[in-house]
């Protein structure tokens, strides 16, 4: 495993004081990002992983990429990955509509972990509780860590 950190921007986004918001940063950024969710169905975090973990692991994942690494996909759907079955589809101006084409290398969590040049991603998703209880909070349910082995998280590398 390796020693690389990929560490979250705990300055920007304090997501490690759920228990001990004495400054109301935590809470100012979950609501924040509650109603981000529940405005656009999605939350938007610029900078949430320090640049030198990101480089780090897009690094590593293009040499295990180049390593053959991985496995190849190309599909057709839409944004909500649906195929093209045309069963009860709304109207045509509505995303489900529209099809996308996508070509993608998948690296399943084993392959990451055994590669020494990756950053260590376990440590960051799966044993930090502040990450999957900042997610739970933000979701408003509750999640569970994966522990399979290959599903627990994956590197997509998308080409046209």
């Amino acid at each position: 495993m390796s020693s690389t950190s990929c560490s979250i921007n705990y300055s920007k986004y304090p997501i490690d004081q759920f228990d001990s918001d004495d400054d109301g940063k935590y809470h100012a950024l979950l609501q924040s990002c509650i109603s981000q969710m529940e405005s656009d169905g999605f939350v938007k975090l610029s900078d949430f992983l320090l640049p030198d973990g990101v480089n780090a692991l897009t690094s590593s994942i293009q040499h295990l990429e180049q390593d053959g690494v991985g496995y190849y996909s190309k599909d057709s759907h839409n944004v909500f990955l649906d195929g093209d079955d045309e069963r009860d589809m709304p109207p045509s101006l509505h995303p489900r509509q529209i099809q996308l084409n996508s070509s993608k290398v998948i690296i399943n969590a084993k392959d990451l972990l055994r590669s020494k040049e990756v950053p260590d991603l376990d440590e960051l998703f799966m044993t930090q509780k502040s990450i999957l209880h900042f997610i739970s909070s933000v979701m408003q349910t509750k999640l569970y860590p994966s522990t399979d082995p290959y599903g627990k998280f994956y590197a997509n590398i998308f080409h046209e």
